[in-house]
C-alpha cells in the first residue's frame, strides 16, 4: 500500500466508501478470529472491553483543557472506544453509549475553531463513530451527524484553508495560522479534517474534495519540514500527538480512495518515525522539551507505520513491549493496537537497537544492554523547545539516574505574565547543563543551534562531540563530549571550557536518586541498585530549584524529591571538567 504523491482527490474515482474506513466489521471479524490463539489480541481486546465498561458508567461532559478550552481528546477516546466495542461484541449498550457521546458533541455550541486542535478532536470523533455506526443510524441521526460536521468543522476549516491561501505566514490566532508552519499543530488540524472528510466523502462529496485538497496542500508544510533528517524538535509527547492524527488520516485515506498522496513516503518521515522508537527506554522516555512525565509513552501510531512502510520490526518491537510488561502503560488502551496489529508481530523479538544519530534534532542515543543515554542538542527557539542544550538523561540497571523535569504546565496558561525564559524547567539551570555567569537573563543564547560534530560508534564504545560554543556568549569555545566503553560500563563526560574572560561555571546534574557523599566519588542508590559519579572538580548537592541570582516566578512546578549534582567553579577561563560514572 504506498501512496502517491502529488494530485487532486482521486482512485476509486473518488467516491468513498462507507464502513470499515478505521476500525469496521471486517477489522472486527479478523479480531475475533484470533481470540483463542494469539495473547497479544487477548490482552488487548479486554482492556478495551473493560475501558468501554468503564465509559458506559459515565455521563457524557466536557473535561477543560485550561479555563477557556475544551479538551476535545477525552470525548474522541469515549466514541473511539465505545463503537468498536460494539464492533467488537455486538452489544448494543456499547452502541448507545457511543451514539450518546456523538449527540453530546453534536448539542455543543460549536467545537471551539479559535483553537482549532478541538475543531479536529470532535470532527475526528465523529469520523470514527459516524463510520463504525454507520449501518447502524438511522436516516435522522445522520441528517444531524452530517449538519454537525459540516457546520462546526468544514465551513470553520474552509475559512482558516481560505485566508490562508497565498500567504507565507500568519501571526499566531489568525485565521489560518496554523495551516503555515511546520509543527504538531499543522499535522493535528489538517489531519482530523482529512478524516472527517474521508469519512462523509460518499455523502459529501464535493465539499469532503474540497477540505481534502486543502488538507493535503497545506499538510504538506508540515511534511517538508522533517524533510531530509527526519528533523523532531517539539519531543516524544508531541509526535505521538501529531502521528495518532497522522497514522489515521493515512490508513483512512488509503481505506477510502487507495492512496495517502504520499503522506508516509518521505525519507525524513521515516527518520521520525525512529526517533519515536528510540526515544523511549525501557518504562522510561528520554523527555526533552515539553514531553512531560519521564514514564515510557504510548507510541501507538508505530504499529501503523510498521505496516504502511514495511518495517514489520516495529510491530515486533511494540509488541515485544507488552510482553516486557512496559505496556500497556496504566489505564492506557488503544484499538489502533488491534486494528493494525499482524500476527507475525509476535513471532520477532524485532531487531535489536543500538547508537543512533538524529541530525535534524542535533541528538543522539548510545545504548549498551540496559545502559541507555541520550545528550540533546539543536536549537534554543525550537517550538516547545527548552534552555537545554548538551543536556544527557541516562539509564541504567532498569533505573532513572540523570533525570529531565519535562514541561511546566504554567508556560500553557495564557492568564498570567511572565517570560517562558524565566521559569526553572525552562532553564539550563532546570536542566543536565553547563550554566555560565548565572545572572536573571536566559542562561543560554535564545537562537543559538548546538551541533554534533562527532557521533562514532561500535560494539565497545560510543563517542558523542557537542559543540556548545554558540549557547554561551561568553565563550571562546565550549564542547561536551560524552564516551561510554561498552566493555567496562563506564560513562565519561567532559566539557572543555575556554571563555573571553574569566566567569563563574556551574555544571548541573539532575537526580532522583538517594545521594551519599564520600571523600573521591558521590554513590547514588535507586531500590537495590547503584551507581557512583566522580569528578576532577569537588561534588555538591542542592535542591532542583532557582539559584538565588535567578529570576522569581510564582506558581511555578515544585521539583520535589529531586536534587542534583553540581560542581561550581569560580573566576575560570579555560578549563576541562571530566566526569566518570561507573554503571
Amino acid at each position: 500500500m504506498n501512496g502517491n504523491s502529488g494530485g487532486k482527490l482521486s482512485g476509486r474515482g473518488g467516491e468513498g466508501v462507507s464502513g470499515n474506513i478505521f476500525g469496521g466489521e471486517a477489522d472486527a471479524k479478523r479480531i475475533k478470529s484470533f481470540l483463542k490463539t494469539d495473547n497479544f489480541i487477548k490482552m488487548n481486546y479486554d482492556a478495551v472491553l473493560k475501558k468501554a465498561d468503564e465509559y458506559i458508567k459515565s455521563e457524557p461532559q466536557i473535561y477543560m483543557f485550561d479555563k477557556i478550552s475544551y479538551n476535545g481528546q477525552y470525548n474522541q477516546e469515549i466514541i473511539d472506544i465505545t463503537s468498536f466495542a460494539y464492533l467488537l461484541t455486538e452489544d448494543k449498550k456499547y452502541f448507545l453509549r457511543a451514539k450518546n457521546e456523538m449527540d453530546f458533541v453534536c448539542s455543543l455550541d460549536d467545537w471551539q475553531p479559535f483553537k482549532f486542535l478541538n475543531t479536529s478532536a470532535f470532527a475526528l470523533s465523529m469520523a470514527i463513530g459516524y463510520d463504525r455506526l454507520t449501518n447502524k443510524l438511522s436516516g435522522a441521526d445522520k441528517m444531524k451527524y452530517t449538519e454537525a460536521i459540516i457546520k462546526k468543522a468544514f465551513e470553520p476549516a474552509l475559512a482558516e484553508y481560505e485566508n490562508a491561501c497565498g500567504k507565507e505566514s500568519l501571526e499566531a490566532g489568525e485565521k489560518g495560522w496554523w495551516c503555515l508552519i511546520p509543527w504538531n499543530w499543522n499535522a493535528v488540524c489538517n489531519c482530523g479534517m482529512i478524516c472527517a472528510a474521508t469519512v462523509w466523502l460518499k455523502d459529501l462529496p464535493e465539499l469532503s474534495k474540497k477540505i481534502i485538497d486543502y488538507a493535503i496542500s497545506f499538510l504538506k508544510i508540515y511534511l517538508n519540514g522533517l524533510e531530509p533528517l527526519g528533523t523532531w524538535t517539539e519531543g516524544l509527547g508531541y509526535w505521538f500527538y501529531a502521528n495518532y492524527y497522522v497514522s489515521r488520516a493515512s490508513s483512512m485515506l488509503i481505506n477510502a480512495v487507495g492512496t495517502d498522496y504520499g503522506i508516509c513516503d518521505g525519507v525524513g518521515f521515516i527518520m521520525s518515525i525512529l526517533y519515536a522508537e528510540y526515544m523511549n527506554h525501557d518504562a522510561f522516555n528520554f523527555n526533552f522539551h515539553d514531553t512531560g512525565p519521564e514514564s515510557r509513552i504510548d507510541t501507538s501510531p508505530i504499529m501503523y507505520y510498521a505496516g504502511r512502510l514495511n518495517m514489520p520490526r516495529l510491530g515486533a518491537s511494540r509488541v515485544k513491549t507488552f510482553k516486557e510488561g512496559f505496556l500497556p502503560i496504566e489505564g492506557g488502551v488503544s484499538t489502533s493496537d488491534l486494528i493494525w496489529y499482524k500476527p507475525e508481530y509476535s513471532k520477532s523479538n524485532g531487531s535489536k537497537y543500538d547508537d543512533i544519530l538524529f541530525q535534524g534534532s542535533q541528538e543522539c542515543v548510545l545504548r549498551s544492554n540496559d545502559i541507555a543515554i541520550a545528550i540533546h542538542g539543536g536549537n534554543t527557539l525550537a517550538n516547545h523547545g527548552h534552555l537545554d542544550c548538551g543536556s544527557c538523561i541516562l539509564d541504567a540497571l532498569g533505573k532513572r539516574w540523570f533525570c529531565d523535569l519535562g514541561k511546566d504546565m504554567l508556560t500553557y496558561r495564557g492568564d498570567v505574565q511572565f517570560s517562558r525564559w524565566d521559569v526553572y524547567r525552562m532553564r539550563a539551570e532546570g536542566h543536565n547543563c553547563l550554566v555560565i555567569n548565572p545572572s536573571c537573563e536566559p542562561d543560554q543564547y535564545l537562537g543559538a543551534n548546538a551541533e554534533i560534530k562527532q557521533f562514532l560508534a561500535d560494539e565497545t564504545q560510543a563517542i558523542v562531540n557537542m559543540d556548545l560554543t554558540e549557547c554561551y556568549p561568553e565563550a571562546k569555545k565550549v564542547t561536551r563530549e560524552v564516551i561510554l566503553n561498552k566493555e567496562s560500563r563506564t560513562l565519561y563526560i567532559t566539557d572543555t571550557i575556554d571563555l573571553k574572560e574569566e566567569a563563574t561555571v556551574f555544571s548541573f546534574f539532575h537526580t532522583r536518586a538517594k545521594i551519599k557523599q564520600y571523600e573521591d566519588k558521590i554513590v547514588l542508590t535507586e531500590s537495590d541498585k547503584s551507581i557512583d559519579f566522580s569528578a576532577n572538580y569537588p561534588i555538591g548537592v542542592m535542591p532542583a530549584e532557582p539559584l538565588v541570582t535567578s529570576p522569581v516566578v510564582d506558581g511555578q512546578a515544585d521539583n520535589i524529591g529531586i536534587n542534583k549534582l553540581y560542581i561550581k567553579l569560580g573566576n575560570i577561563r579555560e578549563t576541562k571538567i571530566q566526569i566518570k560514572i561507573n554503571l
